[in-house]
């Protein structure tokens, strides 16, 4: 990065933490709109990852670590942003089986290229082909697989959803990103991760749930929280640069995924809601703890939904009553997740798209819910009920079978505990 882009970034990072600290609620929404703008400057000055791993494709010399292309680094050794994102791999020579070599059609020694390439209606789609020579990115390229991407997909080559092309051989590959294309010692020092550090070292987070909370604040704040929940799993481990002798500072001092969202966070939010008496403020909570529940790790979404179970059993035993609160924790989940086409909600945003150990204590909190002593005098009964119903319907599903066995088994206990009453 040229050294003004982040200096200007600590600037406004600076402005922003005077914005939402302030005890102005105008300004303070005015300084949660420029962490929002900050986030997207991030992501617009992203550096590309430095690697690729294609794995799994039918044609296995397309297989293998495709590296970005040298030639578009600039001297000092961040990207040319002008230029094109290009990886290239190069298939290995293997000089003690000529045979087989020529029986795979022989392209070893030859290079492959992952790269994207402007189609005729400008749609960007990527490509893993063997470029011609002369005119690279045209019909003469000999195309393996690509990749018809939509808009939000155009700035990095996807992991998933390649198809086959003529030349190649099904399956199509996925792959896999690592590191960022960044100076060797800067991988954890991005501007992404200087705003998470900004934002964990400062309890931005706490400022959200704490003794100010107000619910448009709750609102604004789902970006940042979603932002540092992805900053979990960026890091890939890097080894230190030995120059001299003497290894990094900065490689060695920094950890990775440091500064990231905390389980603890999201007890935090869980807390607040159940302990506000404002229905607004709750409200906000539960549509932000659902709205980032396809971004969370299952080490950040299983606790935070065995705690809200626990508010469940809790009511019971202590006689505090959470089960509205729950209830309605639980409706936001079955509104925001019922897709019964499969058409409405991205794929990456689904509720297939979680862990299935995250999928089963949602769906057994759930049940928990629908088959609570009270449950038939909420209002939302029936949303509940249509999305675990339509969920653990599901067919060729490990959690959905899981889920129906429990749930049979604890029906044959209550009628049995019935019958002897």
């Amino acid at each position: 990065y040229p050294m003004a882009i982040h200096e200007h970034h600590e600037f406004w990072r600076e402005l922003a933490l005077k914005l939402i600290t302030s005890q102005s609620l105008p300004l303070r929404l005015f300084g949660w709109e420029q962490v929002g703008k900050l986030i997207e400057d991030c992501e617009v000055h992203q550096p590309p990852p430095r690697s690729y791993i294609v794995s799994g494709a039918g044609t296995a010399w397309v297989n293998g670590r495709y590296e970005f292309d040298p030639r578009r680094v600039l001297e000092n050794g961040y990207v040319n942003p002008a230029g094109d994102v290009q990886y290239v791999h190069h298939v290995p020579v293997d000089v003690d089986n000529p045979e087989q070599q020529q029986q795979q059609g022989g392209v070893a020694g030859k290079t492959l290229t992952l790269f994207r390439c402007t189609m005729r209606s400008q749609q960007k789609w990527w490509f893993l082909s063997e470029a011609d020579a002369d005119q690279p990115g045209t019909d003469k390229d000999i195309d393996y697989y690509q990749h018809k991407s939509k808009k939000w997909q155009e700035k990095k080559p996807p992991d998933f959803g390649w198809l086959t092309c003529r030349s190649g051989e099904d399956p199509p590959p996925t792959l896999k990103s690592l590191s960022v294309m960044v100076p060797p010692g800067e991988e954890y020092n991005t501007l992404e991760h200087k705003l998470a550090k900004w934002a964990i070292e400062n309890g931005v987070i706490e400022l959200v749930l704490g003794d100010s909370i107000h619910r448009e604040i709750v609102s604004r704040s789902t970006e940042l929280i979603k932002f540092l929940a992805g900053m979990c799993n960026v890091d890939d481990p890097i080894e230190p640069v030995v120059r001299d002798g003497v290894a990094s500072p900065m490689q060695t001092d920094m950890i990775p995924n440091q500064y990231c969202l905390r389980a603890s966070h999201l007890l935090m939010a869980w807390k607040t809601c159940i302990n506000t008496r404002d229905d607004a403020v709750s409200t906000q909570i539960y549509q932000l703890l659902v709205s980032i529940l396809p971004s969370l790790s299952d080490e950040l979404a299983i606790p935070l939904i065995k705690a809200i179970h626990e508010s469940l059993v809790q009511s019971l035993d202590k006689g505090e009553d959470h089960f509205l609160k729950v209830s309605q924790f639980c409706c936001t989940v079955a509104e925001k997740f019922w897709d019964p086409e499969g058409k409405t909600i991205p794929v990456d945003e689904s509720f297939e798209s979680m862990d299935n150990k995250t999928r089963n204590e949602i769906l057994s909190l759930l049940w928990a819910v629908l088959t609570h002593k009270d449950a038939l005098t909420l209002k939302t009964y029936m949303n509940i009920e249509r999305f675990t119903f339509a969920e653990i319907g599901r067919q060729q599903d490990e959690v959905a079978e899981t889920m129906r066995e429990k749930f049979l088994a604890q029906c044959k206990d209550f009628l049995g505990n019935q019958n002897e009453e």
